[in-house]
């Protein structure tokens, strides 16, 4: 049985090749790649040799099962905004292929190096009056990652970083920022949480199906394409 804990795992990577033929494989999407529905290398190899992959996103492949989401319904609405709290969500940004493994059309180098200083730059464009607002929630750090979080601080220093529950901090917060896709995104809306996005997608691996979605993102200004239209819209509406 795969979880998330074991992609960081070798050791328990090398027990299933070695025993492959004597065990059943199940996995389970965590969310991420699986529920937006891109084709990133991880994706495919994560459920191609398993005997069942439990997914709420593509269910296309013959071992895959759909399922529910049922903690979604249990923090539905449940966000009442008490503060103006502005929290940029980070993702895993990896030196090596996994940047490619993680939907991202580009090489592992440059993946992390750009979307980093995106940040930067979409934080330094906003309002001075809102840049005292922003929170930075860093992804988990291991060796093989960028440190995206050193980057920023290195830019903006002192700048306040969430290490706590962030479930429990969106439910009061005033926004939501992300530049990727990830399962994230499903429980903010879940919880009613204002969200911005801001990617382009022509960088990642989208199949048809999502692109609706994101068509409905673009018309209702949640997503946009680059971090100056993202901190515009920001500072023509904020109040």
């Amino acid at each position: 049985l795969t979880s998330v804990d074991h992609w960081y795992n070798d050791r328990w990577k090398k027990d299933i090749a070695y025993n492959y033929d004597t065990v059943t494989t199940i996995g389970i999407n965590h969310g991420g790649s699986g529920l937006w529905d891109v084709e990133p290398i991880s994706h495919k190899l994560e459920y191609k040799g398993l005997d069942y992959f439990f997914t709420p996103g593509n269910a296309d492949g013959e071992n895959c099962v759909p399922i529910p989401m049922p903690a979604l319904s249990r923090i539905a609405n449940t966000h009442k905004r008490s503060n103006d709290n502005i929290i940029i969500v980070c993702n895993p940004s990896y030196y090596n292929a996994r940047g490619i493994c993680s939907g991202y059309k580009h090489s592992g180098f440059e993946h992390p190096v750009y979307k980093a200083i995106d940040k930067v730059n979409f934080i330094n464009s906003l309002d001075n009056k809102i840049q005292k607002n922003i929170i930075i929630r860093p992804y988990r750090y291991s060796e093989n990652q960028f440190n995206e979080i050193e980057y920023i601080e290195s830019n903006i220093p002192g700048i306040p970083k969430l290490y706590g529950n962030l479930h429990k901090e969106m439910k009061s917060c005033a926004l939501i920022v992300m530049d990727h896709y990830s399962t994230t995104i499903p429980i903010a809306m879940a919880m009613n949480v204002p969200i911005i996005l801001f990617w382009d997608e022509r960088r990642y691996f989208f199949k048809k199906k999502p692109l609706k979605i994101i068509d409905l993102m673009r018309k209702y200004k949640i997503l946009f394409n680059d971090y100056r239209t993202t901190a515009n819209y920001i500072n023509s509406n904020w109040n």
